[in-house]
């Protein structure tokens, strides 16, 4: 009987947030934001303007800037090593890449005015 041990890790996600870098101009999109393993779960009191692993869009998903979507397709792209052992002794390493979009709708922003005179 053969047996084998595998194991999955998630080494690395990048994300395509879908978003150009101005709508006017819809082919030039934003860099892919890259993260190390699966990203960092939210913390409560964290720096919203400065996460690990995180975006803030700049536009919203108009429908006249999606082609009539009114959704920005954001897709995942998930990197894995995967490490086997088999009962003969023989072991190995291989990496796996899994992909999936969704559509993401953008409604909102928030502005922040700041005087910037010394009074």
């Amino acid at each position: 009987t053969l047996t084998a041990t595998v194991t999955a890790e998630l080494t690395a996600t990048t994300w395509d947030m879908g978003e150009p870098a101005d709508p006017a101009t819809p082919t030039a999109t934003v860099p892919a934001v890259q993260c190390a393993g699966p990203g960092m779960p939210y913390t409560a009191g964290a720096n919203p303007a400065a996460p690990p692993c995180g975006y803030t869009y700049l536009w919203r998903s108009l429908p006249e800037r999606t082609t009539g979507a009114g959704t920005w397709p954001v897709t995942v792209t998930a990197h894995w090593t995967i490490t086997w052992t088999l009962s003969t002794g023989a072991t190995g390493t291989d990496t796996v890449d899994t992909r999936t979009t969704v559509p993401l709708r953008v409604r909102e922003w928030h502005s922040i005015l700041q005087n910037t005179t010394d009074n």
